[in-house]
């Protein structure tokens, strides 16, 4: 793995995503909020990591502008497309055309060989860590239930990666308002590619949307697990959910092993 300079170069990362050589990975979250959905905990959230070969990358960036450009939009967003709200302007896209959209994700990720990892926990199972926490005489972690998922994915990702001892970079979707790609300043990570975890907004960076493909499949998979289970699921349904089965079972849980 490689270390970068303390100046981050935007131009760079993207340059490194496109050319062989580097791990990438790419991290999205899903939440079920509210009242248990199904058998899981309420209040859930999941975090979800796509991870592929840089040599992959422009061939899916290529396929995936080109097809949103023929539909006259600018990014996948798997809630939106599956189900648009007033205003969204892929209301104006056939069901047909976004059942197409999820095959051509399904697809990607078949054909670019990525895996997924994932990780999930509800506000009272984090609540419950806390307490036995304190209870065994440490101080109270102050850091918020998504904060400290967060932080358990990228360190669990980091190990892997720096176990593999190739060059790897870890983009995660913004969590505010940004630019453009930047470094996430709640990691240290200097050997990363990029000097760090680098953040962004999805609407620029593809392997973000592959990620969201995947994390919004979770969702679907789980909040209309009645539908599935009862034959009363629609073919955009099975589509959503198409990213996931194209993993062929190459999805790990973190801390699962």
């Amino acid at each position: 793995m490689t270390t970068s300079s303390d100046q981050f170069d935007s131009t760079h990362a993207l340059s490194v995503m496109r050319g062989p050589g580097t791990t990438l990975v790419f991290v999205d979250d899903t939440d079920f909020h509210g009242n248990r959905v199904g058998r899981l905990a309420p209040d859930l959230r999941v975090l979800a990591a796509v991870k592929l070969d840089s040599g992959q990358y422009a061939e899916i960036e290529a396929a995936l502008e080109s097809r949103l450009r023929a539909l006259g939009q600018d990014e996948f967003h798997g809630a939106e497309v599956c189900n648009p709200k007033e205003g969204s302007s892929w209301r104006n896209v056939s069901i047909s055309d976004r059942i197409a959209m999820f095959e051509l994700m399904s697809s990607m990720v078949e054909k670019s060989g990525a895996s997924m990892r994932y990780i999930f926990i509800s506000d009272g199972q984090y609540e419950q860590i806390r307490r036995d926490h304190c209870e065994q005489g440490n101080a109270d972690v102050r850091v918020s239930r998504n904060a400290g998922l967060k932080r358990v994915m990228l360190r669990y990702l980091r190990a892997e990666l720096n176990a593999e001892s190739q060059p790897a970079m870890i983009m995660i979707d913004q969590d505010r308002a940004r630019s453009g790609i930047e470094r996430d300043r709640s990691e240290n990570a200097p050997e990363l590619v990029g000097g760090g975890v680098l953040t962004a907004p999805s609407s620029q960076v593809a392997g973000l949307q592959i990620a969201d493909a995947l994390s919004f499949g979770i969702g679907r998979r789980y909040r209309r697990a009645d539908h599935f289970e009862n034959d009363r699921a629609t073919a955009l349904d099975y589509a959503a959910i198409g990213p996931l089965a194209a993993l062929n079972g190459r999805s790990r849980m973190v801390l699962g092993e």
